[in-house]
């Protein structure tokens, strides 16, 4: 299969995406099914197998948007990647590729970013309840984005809103003729990606150093250790990645170890074994004894647990209010 890849080094990438599709070999035994206990039953089934792929797929949606899976001459079969798998996990076509690679990595994390996380308190439930729903409902939003001059990206708005509206008109039409297929393939998909994706930004972006807010070093937060890189294509290396977007997840480990000194320098927030939804989580608990038990003080520049506890809450503080830094 490697002949295919654009990079060797995507095996993984590949065969998760290909088990990422069963969801669309299990699609047509919804309108074959005429029992309605045993229809019940397979909806059950293929929310399981939903949830149970969901977390590797949307690491390597990601991966595949930034860089293409599959080598040139097969364009085809990488719209149909993004296209199909992003549809299956309730993600219409360039959804996804809008949202992150044409805004997110161009604003990075700042005022222009619609998932920005600047303004926010980032340990405060309501203020996270204000974020969930601004991103939810931010398809207009996008759109106004892509158009303005500076992105200069007016046929993407375009395709965004047209692909965005035919998804829901399709799943409105679904559940109003088939309410249980629609509830299972198009609602619960459409809320439960989309909200992953939300918790996992917020983590990302949560503990943001006021002087450097402009900077990877200082708006994203790192992972580092095998337990969840492992599993999930390194999506713990942040920084680097919001460095430099196109390097291949398998060299951010040595990115990593190569600029530890500048890591220590520039006081990046680093924790280790654990997921960015597990630090949603302490965060919403305001839990932050445990946050400092998983944070990783590199260069030792703090010398108690209070101390590391004091930065923590430091960095979530709201940072714009009125378009005024704080």
């Amino acid at each position: 299969m490697k002949i295919f890849l654009n990079d060797e080094r995507d095996l993984n990438l590949l065969l998760h995406a290909i088990k990422s599709l069963s969801l669309g070999v299990l699609l047509p035994f919804f309108f074959i099914i005429e029992d309605k206990t045993t229809l019940f039953l397979f909806s059950v089934i293929y929310v399981l197998v939903y949830i149970y792929l969901l977390k590797q797929f949307i690491i390597m949606f990601h991966d595949i948007s930034h860089n293409d899976l599959l080598k040139k001459e097969y364009k085809i079969l990488n719209m149909f990647l993004n296209s199909i798998l992003g549809i299956l996990y309730g993600m219409p076509f360039s959804f996804y590729y809008d949202h992150h690679i044409l805004m997110h990595h161009l604003e990075d994390n700042n005022e222009n970013d619609l998932s920005s996380t600047l303004q926010y308190k980032r340990d405060s439930i309501r203020d996270f309840t204000r974020y969930y729903f601004k991103l939810l409902f931010s398809t207009f939003a996008l759109c106004k984005y892509l158009k303005i001059e500076k992105s200069n990206r007016l046929k993407y708005s375009k395709k965004y809103f047209l692909y965005e509206s035919l998804y829901l008109i399709t799943g409105i039409t679904l559940i109003s003729n088939f309410t249980l297929i629609g509830t299972v393939v198009f609602i619960i998909p459409i809320l439960l990606t989309r909200t992953t994706i939300i918790i996992v930004n917020w983590a990302e972006h949560a503990f943001i150093d006021l002087s450097n807010y402009k900077s990877a070093y200082g708006f994203s937060v790192n992972i580092i250790g095998e337990k969840v890189n492992s599993k999930c294509f390194n999506v713990g290396y942040q920084i680097s990645h919001h460095i430099n977007p196109l390097a291949h997840y398998t060299e951010m480990p040595q990115i990593y170890e190569k600029n530890i000194s500048k890591y220590i320098d520039k006081g990046v927030v680093i924790f280790k074994d654990v997921h960015y939804p597990d630090i949603w989580f302490y965060l919403m608990k305001k839990d932050y004894k445990t946050l400092s038990k998983l944070f990783v003080n590199i260069g030792f520049k703090y010398q108690s647990q209070e101390d590391i506890i004091n930065l923590l809450k430091s960095r979530v503080m709201p940072i714009y209010s009125n378009n005024k830094v704080m």
